[in-house]
Protein backbone atom coordinates (compact mmCIF):
# COMPACT_ATOMS: atom_id res chain seq x y z
CA UNK A 1 0.00 0.00 0.00
CA UNK A 2 3.10 2.48 1.19
CA UNK A 3 4.56 2.00 -2.45
CA UNK A 4 1.16 2.44 -4.35
CA UNK A 5 0.74 5.61 -2.35
CA UNK A 6 3.93 6.77 -3.10
CA UNK A 7 3.63 6.01 -7.04
CA UNK A 8 0.34 8.21 -6.90
CA UNK A 9 2.01 11.82 -5.18
CA UNK A 10 2.55 14.72 -7.72
CA UNK A 11 6.19 16.21 -8.66
CA UNK A 12 7.25 19.37 -6.55
CA UNK A 13 7.16 22.49 -8.27
CA UNK A 14 10.47 22.05 -10.61
CA UNK A 15 12.83 25.24 -9.68
CA UNK A 16 15.78 24.29 -11.82
CA UNK A 17 17.17 26.50 -14.65
CA UNK A 18 18.52 23.24 -16.63
CA UNK A 19 20.29 19.91 -15.70
CA UNK A 20 23.48 19.43 -16.80
CA UNK A 21 24.13 15.97 -18.73
CA UNK A 22 27.47 16.41 -17.99
CA UNK A 23 27.53 16.87 -14.13
CA UNK A 24 24.10 15.92 -13.13
CA UNK A 25 23.45 18.75 -11.05
CA UNK A 26 20.48 20.95 -11.31
CA UNK A 27 21.05 24.59 -10.69
CA UNK A 28 17.86 26.13 -8.95
CA UNK A 29 16.44 29.46 -9.93
CA UNK A 30 13.73 30.03 -7.31
CA UNK A 31 11.83 33.03 -9.27
CA UNK A 32 11.88 31.19 -12.36
CA UNK A 33 13.91 34.78 -13.99
CA UNK A 34 15.71 32.29 -15.86
CA UNK A 35 19.44 33.20 -14.01
CA UNK A 36 20.53 30.76 -11.64
CA UNK A 37 20.87 31.48 -7.44
CA UNK A 38 24.77 31.48 -7.60
CA UNK A 39 24.36 34.22 -10.28
CA UNK A 40 21.38 35.65 -9.02
CA UNK A 41 21.94 38.64 -6.13
CA UNK A 42 17.51 38.24 -5.28
CA UNK A 43 16.34 34.61 -6.26
CA UNK A 44 13.16 35.46 -4.66
CA UNK A 45 12.63 39.03 -6.72
CA UNK A 46 12.52 37.75 -10.48
CA UNK A 47 12.96 41.50 -11.03
CA UNK A 48 16.57 41.25 -9.79
CA UNK A 49 19.14 39.73 -11.97
CA UNK A 50 21.99 40.03 -13.97
CA UNK A 51 20.26 41.21 -17.20
CA UNK A 52 17.60 43.48 -14.94
CA UNK A 53 17.73 47.18 -15.51
CA UNK A 54 18.87 49.56 -13.24
CA UNK A 55 15.72 51.62 -11.66
CA UNK A 56 15.23 53.79 -9.15
CA UNK A 57 13.65 51.52 -6.38
CA UNK A 58 16.18 51.24 -3.52
CA UNK A 59 17.42 47.87 -5.33
CA UNK A 60 20.23 46.64 -6.96
CA UNK A 61 18.21 45.26 -9.94
CA UNK A 62 20.83 44.32 -12.29
CA UNK A 63 23.29 42.93 -9.63
CA UNK A 64 26.11 44.84 -10.26
CA UNK A 65 26.66 45.64 -6.36
CA UNK A 66 25.13 49.14 -6.32
CA UNK A 67 22.02 50.40 -5.80
CA UNK A 68 20.24 53.12 -8.38
CA UNK A 69 23.57 53.96 -9.72
CA UNK A 70 22.84 54.96 -13.38
CA UNK A 71 19.22 53.99 -12.98
CA UNK A 72 17.02 53.84 -16.50
CA UNK A 73 14.79 57.10 -14.79
CA UNK A 74 17.13 58.92 -13.16
CA UNK A 75 16.77 62.72 -13.14
CA UNK A 76 19.41 65.14 -14.02
CA UNK A 77 20.10 67.69 -11.08
CA UNK A 78 22.57 70.88 -11.80
CA UNK A 79 24.81 72.33 -9.48
CA UNK A 80 23.43 75.17 -6.61
CA UNK A 81 26.11 76.75 -5.41
CA UNK A 82 23.99 79.58 -4.44
CA UNK A 83 21.25 77.78 -3.23
CA UNK A 84 18.41 79.53 -5.08
CA UNK A 85 16.92 76.55 -6.80
CA UNK A 86 18.07 77.10 -9.93
CA UNK A 87 21.38 75.75 -11.02
CA UNK A 88 24.13 75.36 -13.71
CA UNK A 89 27.09 73.97 -15.56
CA UNK A 90 26.39 69.92 -16.60
CA UNK A 91 23.53 67.89 -15.44
CA UNK A 92 24.12 64.87 -13.07
CA UNK A 93 21.83 61.94 -13.78
CA UNK A 94 20.56 60.80 -10.46
CA UNK A 95 17.55 59.19 -8.19
CA UNK A 96 17.55 61.60 -5.38
CA UNK A 97 18.70 65.27 -5.70
CA UNK A 98 22.21 65.69 -4.97
CA UNK A 99 23.83 68.15 -1.81
CA UNK A 100 23.75 71.51 -3.27
CA UNK A 101 21.92 70.97 -6.79
CA UNK A 102 19.22 71.61 -7.95
CA UNK A 103 16.04 71.05 -10.45
CA UNK A 104 16.47 73.35 -12.67
CA UNK A 105 19.16 74.65 -15.33
CA UNK A 106 19.63 78.25 -16.45
CA UNK A 107 21.07 79.93 -13.19
CA UNK A 108 23.66 82.93 -14.93
CA UNK A 109 25.61 83.46 -12.10
CA UNK A 110 25.75 80.62 -9.47
CA UNK A 111 27.18 82.45 -6.89
CA UNK A 112 24.54 85.18 -6.61
CA UNK A 113 21.47 84.26 -5.07
CA UNK A 114 19.44 87.10 -6.56
CA UNK A 115 20.11 86.32 -9.91
CA UNK A 116 18.18 83.42 -11.41
CA UNK A 117 15.30 83.08 -14.02
CA UNK A 118 12.72 83.63 -11.17
CA UNK A 119 14.10 87.19 -10.38
CA UNK A 120 12.89 90.85 -10.68
CA UNK A 121 15.42 92.68 -13.42
CA UNK A 122 16.14 95.97 -11.24
CA UNK A 123 18.03 98.94 -12.23
CA UNK A 124 21.55 99.04 -10.87
CA UNK A 125 24.70 100.22 -11.71
CA UNK A 126 26.86 97.35 -13.28
CA UNK A 127 23.67 96.44 -15.35
CA UNK A 128 23.26 92.91 -14.37
CA UNK A 129 21.16 90.79 -15.64
CA UNK A 130 18.85 89.84 -12.80
CA UNK A 131 16.27 87.83 -14.64
CA UNK A 132 19.15 85.83 -16.73
CA UNK A 133 17.28 86.62 -20.46
CA UNK A 134 20.24 87.80 -21.46
CA UNK A 135 18.96 91.22 -21.28
CA UNK A 136 19.96 94.31 -18.11
CA UNK A 137 18.49 97.59 -16.85
CA UNK A 138 16.75 99.61 -19.74
CA UNK A 139 17.31 97.02 -22.35
CA UNK A 140 15.02 94.23 -20.60
CA UNK A 141 11.40 95.50 -21.03
CA UNK A 142 10.69 93.61 -17.23
CA UNK A 143 12.83 96.19 -15.64
CA UNK A 144 11.15 97.23 -12.43
CA UNK A 145 10.11 100.56 -13.20
CA UNK A 146 10.28 101.83 -9.21
CA UNK A 147 13.87 102.44 -10.15
CA UNK A 148 13.72 104.67 -12.64
CA UNK A 149 15.12 107.91 -12.36
CA UNK A 150 14.31 111.31 -14.57
CA UNK A 151 16.69 112.16 -17.17
CA UNK A 152 15.91 115.50 -19.26
CA UNK A 153 16.63 116.47 -23.05
CA UNK A 154 20.32 118.31 -23.64
CA UNK A 155 20.10 119.22 -27.15
CA UNK A 156 22.48 121.62 -27.26
CA UNK A 157 25.07 119.37 -25.41
CA UNK A 158 25.94 122.01 -23.12
CA UNK A 159 25.49 119.58 -20.07
CA UNK A 160 22.26 121.00 -18.68
CA UNK A 161 19.05 119.58 -19.46
CA UNK A 162 15.84 121.02 -20.77
CA UNK A 163 12.98 120.90 -17.64
CA UNK A 164 9.97 120.46 -20.40
CA UNK A 165 11.70 116.90 -21.93
CA UNK A 166 11.56 114.93 -19.08
CA UNK A 167 11.90 110.74 -19.84
CA UNK A 168 12.34 108.10 -16.79
CA UNK A 169 14.80 105.00 -17.12
CA UNK A 170 17.16 103.12 -15.39
CA UNK A 171 20.43 105.41 -17.41
CA UNK A 172 20.83 108.57 -19.35
CA UNK A 173 20.33 107.86 -22.61
CA UNK A 174 21.89 109.24 -25.80
CA UNK A 175 21.48 113.10 -25.59
CA UNK A 176 20.37 113.22 -21.75
CA UNK A 177 21.66 114.27 -18.79
CA UNK A 178 20.48 114.38 -14.83
CA UNK A 179 19.45 117.89 -14.01
CA UNK A 180 16.54 120.61 -15.09
CA UNK A 181 18.94 123.88 -15.40
CA UNK A 182 18.89 124.70 -19.04
CA UNK A 183 16.22 127.44 -19.55
CA UNK A 184 16.88 127.52 -23.46
CA UNK A 185 18.01 124.01 -24.76
CA UNK A 186 18.96 125.42 -28.29
CA UNK A 187 21.54 127.48 -27.13
CA UNK A 188 24.76 126.06 -25.49
CA UNK A 189 25.64 129.58 -24.54
CA UNK A 190 22.77 129.47 -21.85
CA UNK A 191 22.56 126.90 -19.12
CA UNK A 192 22.18 127.11 -15.43
CA UNK A 193 22.64 130.50 -15.20
CA UNK A 194 19.98 131.75 -17.19
CA UNK A 195 19.31 135.64 -18.08
CA UNK A 196 16.39 137.02 -16.81
CA UNK A 197 13.53 135.25 -14.64
CA UNK A 198 10.92 137.62 -15.90
CA UNK A 199 7.69 136.08 -17.07
CA UNK A 200 4.38 134.22 -15.71
CA UNK A 201 4.58 130.67 -13.65
CA UNK A 202 1.94 128.18 -13.22
CA UNK A 203 1.85 125.46 -11.37
CA UNK A 204 0.86 123.65 -8.17
CA UNK A 205 -0.03 124.16 -4.82
CA UNK A 206 -0.74 122.19 -1.34
CA UNK A 207 -0.50 122.51 1.88
CA UNK A 208 -1.21 119.29 5.12
CA UNK A 209 -2.80 121.61 7.73
CA UNK A 210 -3.29 119.87 11.21
CA UNK A 211 -4.66 120.53 14.44
CA UNK A 212 -3.58 118.19 16.89
CA UNK A 213 -6.02 118.73 19.94
CA UNK A 214 -8.84 117.58 16.97
CA UNK A 215 -6.88 114.76 15.77
CA UNK A 216 -7.46 115.68 12.64
CA UNK A 217 -5.46 117.34 9.46
CA UNK A 218 -6.03 117.67 6.00
CA UNK A 219 -4.51 118.84 2.65
CA UNK A 220 -5.37 122.32 0.76
CA UNK A 221 -4.89 121.59 -2.92
CA UNK A 222 -4.76 123.83 -5.33
CA UNK A 223 -2.91 126.38 -8.02
CA UNK A 224 -0.48 128.92 -7.93
CA UNK A 225 0.21 131.73 -10.41
CA UNK A 226 3.24 133.43 -9.89
CA UNK A 227 4.14 136.72 -11.66
CA UNK A 228 8.38 137.15 -11.79
CA UNK A 229 9.10 140.80 -12.84
CA UNK A 230 12.94 141.78 -12.83
CA UNK A 231 14.02 145.93 -12.09
CA UNK A 232 16.48 147.09 -10.05
CA UNK A 233 15.34 144.39 -7.65
CA UNK A 234 13.35 140.95 -8.91
CA UNK A 235 9.80 141.26 -7.29
CA UNK A 236 7.84 138.08 -6.93
CA UNK A 237 3.99 138.29 -6.65
CA UNK A 238 1.51 136.08 -7.05
CA UNK A 239 -1.79 133.91 -5.52
CA UNK A 240 -2.39 130.39 -4.20
CA UNK A 241 -6.11 129.32 -4.62
CA UNK A 242 -6.46 126.16 -2.65
CA UNK A 243 -9.27 123.79 -1.35
CA UNK A 244 -9.26 121.42 1.42
CA UNK A 245 -11.85 118.81 1.62
CA UNK A 246 -12.05 116.79 4.68
CA UNK A 247 -12.68 117.60 8.12
CA UNK A 248 -10.65 120.95 8.39
CA UNK A 249 -13.18 122.05 5.27
CA UNK A 250 -16.17 122.02 8.22
CA UNK A 251 -13.98 123.78 10.80
CA UNK A 252 -12.33 126.75 8.58
CA UNK A 253 -14.35 126.50 5.23
CA UNK A 254 -13.22 124.63 1.87
CA UNK A 255 -11.84 127.27 -0.29
CA UNK A 256 -9.13 129.60 0.62
CA UNK A 257 -7.08 132.21 -0.90
CA UNK A 258 -3.20 133.20 -0.50
CA UNK A 259 -1.00 136.22 -1.92
CA UNK A 260 1.88 135.56 -2.25
CA UNK A 261 4.93 138.00 -2.42
CA UNK A 262 8.61 138.00 -2.35
CA UNK A 263 12.13 138.40 -4.47
CA UNK A 264 15.48 137.21 -5.03
CA UNK A 265 18.08 136.50 -2.47
CA UNK A 266 20.62 135.16 -4.23
CA UNK A 267 21.41 134.78 -8.27
CA UNK A 268 19.30 131.80 -8.00
CA UNK A 269 17.69 131.51 -4.47
CA UNK A 270 14.37 133.28 -3.26
CA UNK A 271 12.28 134.85 0.09
CA UNK A 272 9.29 135.79 0.22
CA UNK A 273 6.16 135.80 2.42
CA UNK A 274 2.63 133.97 1.89
CA UNK A 275 -0.61 134.77 3.46
CA UNK A 276 -2.98 132.47 3.77
CA UNK A 277 -6.01 134.89 4.41
CA UNK A 278 -7.23 134.48 8.38
CA UNK A 279 -5.19 131.83 9.04
CA UNK A 280 -1.61 131.49 8.35
CA UNK A 281 0.96 134.26 7.53
CA UNK A 282 4.51 132.93 7.20
CA UNK A 283 7.50 132.91 5.45
CA UNK A 284 8.56 131.12 2.93
CA UNK A 285 12.50 130.05 0.72
CA UNK A 286 12.28 129.28 -3.05
CA UNK A 287 15.38 128.42 -5.62
CA UNK A 288 15.06 128.95 -9.15
CA UNK A 289 16.69 126.31 -11.31
CA UNK A 290 15.88 126.42 -15.33
CA UNK A 291 12.43 127.43 -15.88
CA UNK A 292 10.97 126.29 -11.93
CA UNK A 293 10.16 128.21 -8.88
CA UNK A 294 9.36 126.34 -6.01
CA UNK A 295 8.91 127.32 -2.22
CA UNK A 296 8.39 125.88 0.99
CA UNK A 297 6.96 126.77 4.41
CA UNK A 298 6.33 125.23 7.68
CA UNK A 299 5.46 126.25 11.07
CA UNK A 300 2.27 126.84 13.54
CA UNK A 301 -0.18 129.36 14.59
CA UNK A 302 -3.36 129.60 16.43
CA UNK A 303 -6.69 129.55 15.20
CA UNK A 304 -10.18 130.06 17.81
CA UNK A 305 -7.86 128.69 20.11
CA UNK A 306 -6.46 125.90 18.71
CA UNK A 307 -2.63 125.54 17.79
CA UNK A 308 -2.60 124.51 13.86
CA UNK A 309 0.44 123.43 12.38
CA UNK A 310 0.99 123.34 8.12
CA UNK A 311 3.14 122.41 5.82
CA UNK A 312 3.70 122.93 2.25
CA UNK A 313 4.55 124.77 -0.67
CA UNK A 314 4.40 125.78 -4.44
CA UNK A 315 6.07 124.40 -7.69
CA UNK A 316 5.70 126.79 -10.71
CA UNK A 317 7.18 126.77 -14.11
CA UNK A 318 7.57 129.41 -16.75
Amino acid sequence: MFLLLLACTSDPIDTAVSDTADSGVELIDMDQDGHPADLDCDDNNADVNPDAVEVCDGLDNDCDGTVDVQAADASPFWADQDLDSWGSGEPVLACTAPASSAERDGDCDDADPSVNPDAQEICDDLDVDQDCDGLADDADESVDSAGFSEFYSDTDSDGWGDPSAVSLSCDAGPGQVDNALDCDDADPKVGEQCAGWDGSYSGSFEMVVSVADLGVSDTCSGTAEIEVVEGNKTQITGVVECSFSGMISTLIGADWDANITGGFDSEDTALGDLELIGLITDSWEGAFAGNTLTGELSGSTTYEGFKVSYSGGFEVTR
